[in-house]
């Protein structure tokens, strides 16, 4: 069955004209656009030539990274992903500290239209240093599936490990292109957003997310982000806004509830009520996950401990907390 999300950049049909490589159809991933997602109208000529050329000189001389490249440019191109993934195999065969990295790559060839298998792919592709392939994969899983909120955290993991490498200066050109000519897609805005705000540009970042969200309403991935800006703006009631609003629609969202309550215990002269409030939010995480998230079971000792409870409360929550793990600086 084809995503419900499928990859909605159709605007480079000239990478695909001019390339004659394959079909429009792709057993694997969906080109027809998500009905919610309108297109650009206004095409991207100068992306789409680059892209050809980068997708020429690909099949010349094959690397990784003008692969990624070319992916990036044109990321709903079957033989661009065929020709990746093969490449990374080769690269990933016989090392043995890349056998989890090519488990996913394997998994990921016969189901590229599951986001959840890009965007392990990502995770384990990134612990190999190998960070051009981890950025389209977490593209990838975004693109396919952008109200997820790991997705969308996942690719600005990935974007803040490309700072290291030079590479952002380059996307951000791209993405602001493409944010600029995206019409009333949000996506663009969206990762647009996460790279500015990997570049510390702030505000820039925030107005980005908030014209994914007012493109997109009723995503709970673009109005969990925005609240993460604003409260890093301390903005804060602005952010526990959009807090309350997404525990409204996603009341057993654990990622949800603990963010809430992480934020609402950190905001300056945080109430009484505000951390009975945040102690019934993370409870129900930890109920949510049986107790076994130590970043969740750190912020519920934290708010045992504002409340001044009893050591018999912390002692038995202490009982299930796993020592060796490290408390979540989220």
């Amino acid at each position: 069955m084809l995503s419900p999300h499928p990859l909605p950049f159709r605007r480079h049909g000239i990478l695909i004209a001019s390339l004659a490589i394959l079909p429009v159809s792709f057993a694997a991933i969906s080109l027809t656009p998500n009905a919610n997602e309108a297109v650009a109208t206004t095409p991207m000529a100068s992306e789409g030539v680059h892209g050809a050329m980068v997708a020429q000189d690909v099949h010349a001389h094959p690397s990784i990274e003008q692969m990624a490249t070319a992916l990036d440019l044109n990321i709903q191109q079957p033989t661009l992903w065929t020709n990746f993934l093969e490449q990374l195999k080769r690269e990933y065969e016989g090392d043995t500290n890349r056998t989890e990295a090519l488990k996913a790559l394997e998994t990921l060839g016969t189901n590229l239209d599951l986001p959840e298998i890009h965007s392990t792919a990502a995770q384990q592709t990134a612990t190999t240093n190998a960070i051009a392939p981890a950025y389209i994969f977490a593209r990838a899983a975004h693109v396919l599936s952008p109200t997820d909120l790991d997705h969308l955290e996942t690719l600005r993991k990935i974007l803040q490990l490309n700072q290291d490498n030079g590479s952002l200066p380059a996307l951000a050109t791209r993405w602001a292109m493409r944010a600029e000519t995206g019409g009333t897609n949000a996506i663009p805005h969206a990762e647009y957003s996460l790279l500015l705000g990997v570049l510390d540009k702030k505000d820039g970042a925030l107005r980005e997310m908030k014209t994914a969200l007012r493109l997109d309403p009723n995503n709970p991935a673009y109005r969990f982000d925005l609240a993460r800006l604003l409260f890093l703006e301390e903005r804060y009631a602005e952010a526990l806004e959009h807090m309350r609003a997404l525990v409204i629609t996603q009341p057993d969202n654990h990622v949800v509830l603990h963010r809430y309550a992480w934020l609402l215990l950190r905001r300056p002269e945080v109430t009484e009520s505000e951390k009975k409030q945040a102690l019934r939010l993370v409870n129900r995480a930890n109920q949510l996950t049986g107790y076994e998230n130590s970043a969740y079971l750190t912020t519920q000792l934290q708010a045992f401990n504002l409340l001044e409870h009893g050591t018999q409360q912390l002692q038995s929550l202490r009982a299930r907390f796993r020592p060796a793990q490290k408390p979540s600086s989220k």
